[in-house]
């Protein structure tokens, strides 16, 4: 019997726990409650025929809603305005009706509609209220006549249904689906009273949506009177229609050519979850001896029970037990008030989600009480009008305890079976006791347990009205449901005297996993671990991770909050990696109590790998000065003097890209000279300089080494003044360095160029312009001093190996110092030593040893 009255409960709620792990508690709650037994319904509009029987006909405390009376062609509309229903939101929705005094038409619906919208145009009739109105989603209706299953009546032509199907439950879809009609069941004993001439005792309907993919599915159970078992009409049938945004819930009652009353009564609409009630006590009860009783009221539901919602747990002790008192054990992670004294009247506790309270209640049973009888204990566990949950599978709310009253048996076990809630493979439970009361000196020889209990007792002393103790302990060594039984022999002519033991093992405790560790990931990446299978477990268990990372399970999206997670399920986990380069970063996460790491690792920061820098002039000194020194020559040709000193001046400015200037060679010019030098240059820059200039503006970089092109030249013209001294404007080449760089290569090479250029620069062509003071020391020697500004120009180019990257320019000004001995050999020539100091910047300094030869015109 047992078995079969929890298989079809067993289905439903297996399925309502898959749906509700998409929702978070606190979005499920919703409770709506109209008893409708007063003469006010606040938050319901009534329309058409509908009206509140009390007081005008039924007193007030025990009114109806009515929605027809037994007259021809009525239509009654009751909404419920006040509250809304979220979609994808799981609801059972309860409520007693009577349809009675009539000829038997047409029917009731219940049915969810539109909120924004107001069920107007719904045609009465067979179509029962509901049949094109405005914003209707869902209807179940009592259709009694059988036309809200005829496509050819009030619902329309290509509406769907088999046809006329009198004294059915019949679900219809919105008025938008091309085919409304859903499913239907004709109910056995029927669905009204026609004809009585007084009000019958009410039905009960229960109407359970869970949410699907798309739309719900729906159970509807039948009550066909109080106390009588609910038929379960259907089960789990899809409604695949999309809710709308906001559902608000209505009834309506329709007559047509045959009639009926259509009342209704105690509807409720809440949250479901599911309580079971168990009881354990003894087998057979002594008069005057301690009477004990376990109590346990599980959470068998998908929502945890949290104190405000939590049911009503009653158990009033039958006549014959006195003194009463009571102990509560949670487990599992519930709460409970921890003792109280006399019958068990409690809401004081909260249930998780498969969580549990056992009450412990001991009484004693009156001397007096005549033996041969019978003592009957029962216990419920219900959620109160106040809760925002309701109950949908009643049947296990309850449970009781026979046991019989002996005044013969001179041994007794209380209790005489002992249940043991959920306990963890491995791990031994609390202690549960048995009190063993004996008379006329009964001795207990021998105590045993088999299966997975064990025992530890008091009881070595003969008992003569008087009590022992055994405690026993579950321990499961595997999975599933455990039975053992404990057994006493003693001196009593009953004995053996046996105790059933009962529990379950459970393993919440995964087998072990691990991550793979990630290595060389791009810094700041987001980074997912391989996908792990959590195995080891038959039930559900907690799943956590530590801050900073997030996980997800079966691909869902990734969550940093604590959560359950199922048998068989797949998790992965995100994390962020450390900005920084060769940094690690990690995530634990725990499973049911098992660990796992994820760690990742950044890659080490790119090192420079043959990266030079070089700085100078772009073409070199030697063919620039061949050509200078070619066009000296030809000033030899006298009458070819001023068409080579033009072309000199316009070869030096064509290679440095730069406009030849027009000049009026005429005699008048006799002054001007022209000079052309080569030689060597060195530079004050050192690698150290280049290093800290670099490492000054943040760089992890050393400069090896500082590799310079000695080689240098000058170009010049000058105009002699009177008293030996002359103005000068010319050009040098300063050389051409190349810096090896090593260490850490940086985000932005065009930024590296830019500051190693700072140290660098300085060097390549300087363009000047200087004073000349001619000291004689002899008539054909003479030594040349020179001073003056100069504008340098320094090209810089970035190589990674012999590519290069990055190239950039930069000028700035300095001045130059010079110093050097002059021969004149002949009118017009003359050769020198020049020793020029030029001060580019303070880390490029340059020193230009050089000897050259000077054409004077004459």
């Amino acid at each position: 019997m047992r078995a079969a009255m929890w298989r079809p409960r067993l289905g439903r709620w297996l399925l309502a726990l898959g749906m509700a792990a998409h929702l978070s508690p606190a979005s499920a709650q919703f409770k709506l409650q109209q008893t409708f037994m007063n003469d006010t319904a606040p938050g319901w509009t009534l329309s058409g025929s509908a009206l509140l029987t009390a007081p005008s006909i039924d007193p007030v405390g025990q009114g109806w809603l009515r929605l027809t009376d037994a007259g021809h062609n009525e239509g009654g509309q009751a909404l419920d305005t006040s509250q809304t229903i979220a979609p994808n939101v799981p609801v059972t929705l309860r409520f007693r009706y009577v349809s009675w005094g009539g000829t038997g038409a047409d029917g009731i619906t219940v049915y969810l509609y539109d909120s924004t919208q107001d069920m107007s145009g719904a045609s009465v009739g067979g179509g029962l209220g509901y049949c094109g109105g405005a914003g209707g989603y869902l209807a179940i209706a009592l259709d009694e006549y059988g036309n809200f299953s005829n496509p050819g009546d009030r619902c329309g032509a290509g509406s769907g249904g088999p046809g006329r199907v009198p004294e059915s439950l019949v679900i219809r879809g919105p008025l938008s689906a091309n085919d409304q009609y859903v499913t239907g069941v004709p109910i056995a004993g029927g669905i009204d009273d026609p004809g009585v001439s007084a009000r019958p005792a009410p039905k009960t309907v229960l109407v359970t949506l869970t949410p699907d993919t798309v739309g719900y599915t729906v159970t509807a159970e039948f009550q066909s009177g109080s106390g009588q078992p609910f038929q379960i009409l259907f089960a789990n049938v899809a409604f695949p229609y999309a809710p709308p945004a906001n559902l608000s819930v209505g009834f309506s009652g329709s007559t047509g050519g045959s009639t009926n009353y259509h009342e209704l009564q105690g509807v409720v609409a809440a949250s479901p979850d599911d309580l079971q009630v168990m009881m354990t006590g003894p087998a057979t009860v002594l008069q005057g001896a301690p009477v004990m009783y376990t109590l346990t009221v599980t959470n068998n539901g998908a929502y945890p029970i949290d104190a405000p919602a939590a049911p009503l747990v009653l158990d009033t002790l039958p006549a014959g037990l006195s003194g009463a008192s009571w102990t509560c054990v949670p487990s599992g992670g519930a709460g409970c008030t921890a003792s109280g004294s006399g019958n068990l009247n409690t809401s004081g506790l909260t249930l998780p989600v498969n969580a549990s309270v056992s009450y412990s209640i001991t009484a004693t049973l009156d001397p007096g009480t005549p033996c041969g009888g019978t003592l009957i204990n029962s216990a419920s566990a219900d959620f109160d009008s106040s809760s925002t949950f309701i109950d949908p599978e009643e049947t296990n709310n309850s449970a009781s305890v026979s046991s019989s009253i002996s005044c013969a048996v001179t041994l007794v076990a209380n209790p005489g079976s002992l249940s043991f809630g959920p306990q963890t493979v491995g791990m031994p439970s609390a202690a549960r006791s048995i009190t063993v009361t004996g008379t006329n000196g009964v001795l207990i020889s021998d105590i045993s347990t088999t299966g997975d209990f064990s025992q530890s007792n008091d009881c070595s002393a003969p008992l003569s009205g008087t009590s022992c103790t055994i405690e026993v302990r579950f321990a499961p060594a595997s999975e599933g449901s455990l039975n053992g039984t404990l057994t006493i022999i003693s001196s009593a002519s009953s004995s053996p005297t046996t105790v059933t033991l009962s529990g379950t093992g459970t393993n919440t405790v995964p087998s072990p996993f691990s991550f793979a560790s990630l290595n060389n990931v791009v810094p700041g990446s987001t980074q997912v671990s391989n996908a792990i299978t959590v195995t080891g477990t038959n039930i559900s268990t907690t799943i956590s991770v530590s801050s900073g990372a997030e996980y997800s399970i079966n691909g869902g999206p990734y969550t940093a909050v604590p959560g359950i997670v199922s048998p068989g399920a797949q998790v992965t986990v995100r994390l962020t990696a450390p900005p920084g380069y060769s940094a690690q970063g990690s995530a634990v996460l725990t499973i049911g109590g098992v660990e796992a790491r994820f760690s990742v690792t950044t890659a080490a920061q790119p090192q420079l790998q043959n990266v030079a820098v070089t700085s100078g002039g772009g073409g070199g000194v030697c063919p620039l000065m061949l050509l200078g020194l070619a066009s000296l020559l030809l000033l030899r040709l006298r009458r070819l003097r001023l068409n080579a000193v033009a072309l000199l001046w316009a070869a030096v400015c064509m290679a440095q890209d730069r406009p030849a200037v027009a000049a009026d060679w005429s005699p008048g010019l006799s002054n001007l000279y022209f000079g052309g030098a080569l030689g060597g240059v060195t530079s004050t820059l050192t690698a150290d300089k280049v290093t800290s200039r670099l490492q000054a503006a943040g760089y992890q970089i050393v400069a090896s080494d500082v590799a310079e092109e000695s080689l240098s030249g000058s170009l010049y013209i000058g105009y002699e003044l009177p008293r030996q001294f002359a103005l000068e404007i010319g050009w040098s080449y300063l050389g051409h360095s190349r810096t090896e760089l090593q260490g850490v290569e940086p985000a932005d090479l065009e930024q590296l160029l830019y500051d190693a250029s700072r140290a660098t620069r300085g060097s390549g062509d300087a363009w000047w312009l200087v004073a000349r003071y001619r000291w004689a020391l002899q008539p054909k020697l003479s030594l040349d001093l020179r001073a003056g500004p100069y504008r340098w120009v320094t090209h810089s180019d970035l190589w990674f190996g012999s590519t290069e990257q990055l190239d950039r320019n930069d000028r700035g000004w300095g001045y130059t110092l010079g110093l050097g001995p002059r021969y004149v050999l002949s009118s017009h020539w003359a050769v020198g030593l020049l020793v020029n100091y030029f001060a580019s910047t303070a880390d490029s300094r340059f020193v230009q040893v050089t000897a050259g030869i000077e054409y004077r015109l004459r």
